[in-house]
């Protein structure tokens, strides 16, 4: 951990030139290197070593309200659904569990405009699609997915 002292001279010269410079040098080297794809790459051909897969129980243990946060939010958008708009969301839920047992693979319950902007749990805006289609959408799109 940083100390205050040395948390201040950091922003000191991240502020300056020469810090700006740096920072740009670190920015251009990062995009030249393939940035965030070419890291991910190098990711997945790694194995997670069985220390750091027990680093990452400890530290979720630890920090438990980061994860009871969101699921918390999740519920609050949850309990305020009528009826049909329940009945939607459980039966999206069995569908995708049948999925995984009939089809195979991870299959999600996916909201079509993300819950972080605006969307909510509604017959509407939900869909059940496979998981990578859906961690690689992220919240960065509002497509429907057409194909199962």
């Amino acid at each position: 951990m940083r100390s205050e002292r040395q948390k201040e001279q950091r922003r000191k010269y991240e502020a300056s030139e020469k810090g700006k410079a740096a920072k740009r040098r670190h920015e251009a080297a990062y995009v030249a290197s393939g940035g965030r794809a070419a890291t991910e790459a190098r990711r997945k051909g790694k194995p997670i070593s069985e220390a750091r897969k027990a680093a990452r129980v400890r530290w979720a243990k630890a920090n438990k309200e980061y994860f009871t946060a969101d699921r918390s939010f999740r519920r609050s958008l949850e309990r305020d659904l009528s009826e049909l708009d329940r009945l939607t969301l459980i039966e999206a839920v069995s569908l995708a569990r049948l999925r995984e047992q009939s089809i195979g693979g991870k299959w999600h319950v996916d909201h079509i405009i993300p819950v972080s902007k605006g969307g909510n749990s509604t017959s509407n805006n939900l869909q059940v699609v496979p998981a990578v289609w859906n961690q690689q959408k992220s919240n960065v799109h509002t497509k429907r997915f057409i194909g199962a």
